[in-house]
């Protein structure tokens, strides 16, 4: 679950750019 925080950043980035 350590990797949960750097997944959900990569998600937020990939949104931002995806708007």
């Amino acid at each position: 679950m350590r990797h949960l925080g750097a997944i959900f950043s990569l998600v937020l980035t990939l949104l931002h750019y995806g708007n």
